[in-house]
């Protein structure tokens, strides 16, 4: 058997922060990962599933994405799982299933048709799944009906692999299959490929190699300090994948406590944080501090003093000390507008003052 190449979570489309700079980035890194993949010359690539963000692409991303599995068709057969980003409701409302139509090298996995089985040289090999399915009940019962009809492989020329989409216990709550089911399944494969979690690792609960895939972008700052990429497998050994990174927006989270500090403090330090990290396109910086003073004077328009990065996202935490709170009616009038308004530079902005008075006493002010 030749190579395996192994490519999930793609999320094509998503607009990470509603940033559109992103969206060059998740096309990038797709069309890298198959183009690498290519160059394997592999047999078989499958796909894990979240291919695209949205049930109904946008046009580019569409485009982008039939484009590049007409072209991995035309150089080695290809499987394609169906994720829960490409799926609303019914089966029947997804456009994955149609792809199995662009070419006789493409296949699509669905509860309709769960099993795929392609010669690839002198291996015969069975790739068996189905669509994301929401719910423990419903997932755990297509797995198991699905490894039944499943006819374990005999000889070293038969080859089985399940890829389903799908959260299992212990790597993402809630889950929808347990390490239980999975195990049970497990007799049947070879080889257990998951999509959906977007960090690669082995599942090693289970009896089997089995993997979570991994992304090619990451799509969170949670997701900062994972790698990006595919996994490879080379002839038919399924215990030691290949790990092939794809070139990714860098990523880093930043959290400090700052203690007690004036805002304008704050506003250095944070300025000093974003300066220091100027290599990275995506900085996400989380203070948190016991503000002295006027809190109206923290600064909340990083994004537009810094417009080299792709996503800037600075959140100042106030923290109140460890003395008694003691509150005190407070009148809300037009000169507190006045001033919340001059202070954020929107003086000139008399109707949006006007609307938030209005809508104050309609429907804050409270009556003794």
């Amino acid at each position: 058997m030749k190579t395996i190449c192994c490519v999930s979570d793609c999320h094509l489309g998503y607009m990470h922060r509603q940033k559109k700079e992103r969206l060059e980035d998740y096309e990038k890194a797709f069309t890298e990962a198959v183009e690498k993949a290519l160059k394997y010359e592999p047999c078989l690539i499958i796909f894990g599933g979240d291919l695209t963000e949205h049930t109904r692409p946008d046009p580019r991303s569409l485009k982008i994405l039939i484009k590049t599995l007409m072209s991995a068709a035309e150089k080695a057969k290809v499987v394609v799982c169906v994720g829960n980003h490409e799926i609303e409701g019914n089966i029947r409302t997804a456009y994955t299933p149609m792809f199995s139509e662009l070419h006789g090298n493409i296949h699509v996995l669905t509860a309709d048709n769960p099993h795929v089985y392609l010669d690839v040289g002198d291996v015969k090999v069975g790739v068996h799944g189905f669509q994301f399915l929401r719910g423990k009940e419903a997932a755990e019962e297509a797995l198991k009906k699905v490894s039944s009809e499943v006819r374990k492989a005999s000889s070293e020329k038969e080859k089985n692999i399940l890829c389903i989409h799908q959260a299992v216990e212990k790597y993402l709550n809630p889950f929808e299959v347990s390490i239980k089911a999975l195990n049970e399944a497990s007799g049947k494969y070879d080889l257990i490929l998951v999509g959906h979690v977007h960090k690669h690792q082995r599942i090693g609960e289970i009896s089997v190699p089995a993997y979570y895939i991994g992304s090619t972008e990451r799509v969170s700052f949670n997701e900062a300090e994972n790698p990006a990429g595919f996994l490879v497998f080379r002839d038919g050994v399924f215990d030691k994948p290949e790990y092939v990174e794809v070139t990714s927006s860098s990523m880093r989270r930043i959290s400090r406590d700052l203690g007690t500090k004036t805002a304008d403090e704050i506003n250095q330090e944070i300025k000093k944080t974003i300066e220091e990290n100027k290599d990275v396109k995506c900085l996400q910086i989380t203070v948190e501090a016991e503000i002295a003073g006027d809190q109206f004077e923290i600064i909340h328009d990083w994004e537009t003093r810094y417009p080299g990065y792709k996503v800037l996202s600075v959140n100042v935490v106030p923290r109140i000390n460890n003395k008694a709170i003691s509150i005190e009616k407070a009148e809300i009038d037009e000169r507190l507008f006045d001033e919340y308004f001059g202070k954020k530079d929107l003086a000139a902005r008399k109707d949006l003052k006007d609307l938030c008075l209005k809508f104050y006493e309609q429907y804050g002010r409270i009556n003794p």
